[in-house]
């Protein structure tokens, strides 16, 4: 479903369903059973979360727009509501300068899905999975592990409490093997997945793979918490969000 919100009158009604009828008319993709425009009136977010919720729409797809001088995307009032607000996932595509930048190059070669080892980071494992098994894609599993530090005992002249290098080893072994385990599901289907477990700030580390690596869409849980009704990003959702170039798929756990 192409949906377009409008605030004005007849006259921009009009624009906006020629608009929408040329963007259906563009999706010419095999597989796609039916395609409709709608235009709905009132606040853009709002219109949008209920129309989601009320025809049990499965992914939605939005687009941000600019960026900030330091390589930031800005992420509008629109798109921020609708992430925080939405109960299906959520593909946030940043605009390219060109018009139909994304037309020629959609396709997925190489999907990156960051990992934690909690059950909802893993709520992302389903969505990787219906991607790659429609396309010869390939799937990189990553899991940075945050470098722990010495604590010191008693009182400022006290002593340092040597334990980092057995704790982090166990860590790393840990997530080593986690990360074979959960390569598993996708090679008893045939994908092609590799595994890597890195020492480093998760977000910071996650963004160096992407730019690395090539890859062209990452998917993950937003890994946030509920507060009065409203859904608030994890920091690591947040940081790659605002920073990454490429399609990001953002799974709200259940």
């Amino acid at each position: 479903d192409v949906v377009n919100v409008i605030e004005g009158e007849a006259y921009a009604e009009r624009l906006s369903k020629a608009y929408l009828d040329k963007i259906v008319d563009e999706i010419k993709e095999p597989g796609i059973k039916k395609k409709r425009s709608v235009i709905l009136r009132g606040k853009a977010a709002d219109q949008i979360l209920d129309y989601a919720e009320r025809n049990k729409i499965d992914i939605i797809a939005a687009a941000s727009h600019g960026h900030s001088g330091i390589r930031r995307w800005v992420i509008g009032s629109t798109i921020d509501k609708i992430l925080r607000g939405a109960k299906s996932p959520v593909l946030l595509v940043h605009s390219k300068e060109k018009p139909g930048a994304y037309r020629q190059t959609a396709a997925f070669t190489h999907v990156l899905l960051p990992l934690d080892g909690s059950k909802a980071a893993e709520a992302a494992l389903p969505y990787t999975e219906s991607i790659v098994n429609k396309a010869k894609v390939r799937v990189s599993l990553l899991r940075a592990v945050s470098p722990l530090v010495d604590q010191y005992a008693g009182p400022p002249e006290g002593y340092v409490v040597d334990y980092t290098g057995k704790v982090m080893q166990a860590l790393e072994e840990e997530a080593v093997d986690y990360l074979k385990q959960t390569a598993k599901i996708f090679e008893e289907r045939g994908i092609l997945v590799s595994t890597t477990m890195i020492i480093g700030s998760p977000a910071t580390e996650i963004l160096k793979y992407i730019e690395k690596q090539k890859v062209d869409l990452v998917v993950m849980s937003s890994h946030g918490r509920t507060g009065f009704g409203r859904w608030i990003l994890g920091s690591v959702a947040d940081k790659v969000l605002h920073s990454v170039e490429i399609p990001l798929l953002l799974i709200r756990p259940s």
